[in-house]
């Protein structure tokens, strides 16, 4: 435990296409299901790359590498899609995906082994909040807020 009294917390490190990884809170994922395309592909929202049917619904699949301008290309051998529970802008449908290059790790992670990196970008819209570093590896925190609202904006 901490000394500082901050409880750890249990997250997902959702490896990303170029190297990228995500650092995800564990209660913002629903569930990790292997990879399969997405149908109907938004030709003016490339990082949505269409939708998934997960348990009866229709799952939006997003690219997060896309939204901060890095290409995305089709997933190899491992991928897997990262279902996230809703919490903003897309609370009302449930439920959205990312799409993961390979299958996510847990990690708990304490407020004093995260340390805290550059400011996403140099004023751009990004879906970043935080860049840092947990156990000395670069992680992307993700507003899920701002990504959820943009995923709103795009409907």
């Amino acid at each position: 435990m901490p000394e500082t009294g901050q409880t750890p917390v249990r997250c997902l490190v959702v490896p990303l296409q170029g190297g990228r990884s995500l650092l995800l809170p564990n209660a913002a994922v629903a569930e990790v299901v292997p990879y399969r395309a997405p149908e109907n592909p938004d030709p003016q929202a490339p990082w949505r790359l269409g939708s998934v049917d997960w348990r009866g619904q229709q799952l939006q699949v997003l690219a997060f590498e896309t939204l901060c301008g890095d290409p995305f290309a089709r997933p190899g051998r491992g991928a897997q899609l990262v279902v996230l529970n809703a919490i903003g802008a897309q609370a009302g449908t449930g439920y959205y995906a990312l799409a993961a290059s390979a299958i996510p790790h847990l990690l708990v992670v304490a407020a004093e082994t995260l340390q805290e990196g550059a400011a996403p970008g140099d004023g751009a819209a990004t879906p970043v909040l935080l860049e840092a570093r947990v156990d000395d590896r670069p992680v992307s925190i993700p507003d899920l807020e701002a990504l959820e609202a943009r995923l709103q904006e795009t409907a």
